[in-house]
């Protein structure tokens, strides 16, 4: 389960990374569409057996290429260099560094339907799916802080990982 949740903080990382690549997809033009904003959304993931492994909610807010999710009992944190990923129920944070955008070359933007929906399926073929289900402006009173992961803040017994 923790590595699909980290396959998911790898997808957002890469989701909020995209308007800095030079692409003419229709998942990056999106993304610039956009502007700072918080998204809220579903996700759903499926394994090679095609059911359905797991499923989310939660919000980013976006102002690329600073991100902050949260989502359940995580919450990511990530700019152009690193990432945070902090597993609130476990104590146990994960830095890594943020160049895994490149994942994304894969996702499809699909905005026939109501809501736009991006499928990203993984090599191994397990597949991730993700309902946007609102967009809106960021508030104007996010703290300055809102886009850093304060360490500081961590719980004394807390786990910190670095790989970076």
């Amino acid at each position: 389960m923790k590595r699909f949740i980290l396959s998911i903080a790898l997808f957002l990382v890469g989701f909020s990374c995209l308007a800095q690549l030079s692409n003419n997809s229709a998942l990056i033009k999106f993304v610039n569409e956009q502007g700072p904003c918080r998204v809220s959304f579903s996700m759903s993931g499926t394994g090679l057996d095609g059911k359905d492994h797991s499923s989310e909610e939660g919000t980013m807010d976006l102002n690329v290429p600073s991100f902050r999710v949260t989502m359940g009992q995580h919450l990511i944190i990530g700019d152009a260099e690193t990432l945070w990923y902090y597993n609130i129920e476990d104590q146990e944070v994960l830095v890594m560094n943020s160049f895994i955008f490149i994942l994304l070359q894969d996702s499809q933007l699909d905005r026939s339907g109501d809501v736009p929906v991006v499928t990203y399926t993984q090599s191994n073929g397990n597949k991730m799916v993700f309902r946007i289900l609102s967009i809106e402006p960021l508030p104007d009173n996010l703290p300055i802080d809102h886009f850093i992961f304060n360490t500081a803040s961590l719980p004394e017994d807390a786990v910190v990982t670095d790989i970076r």
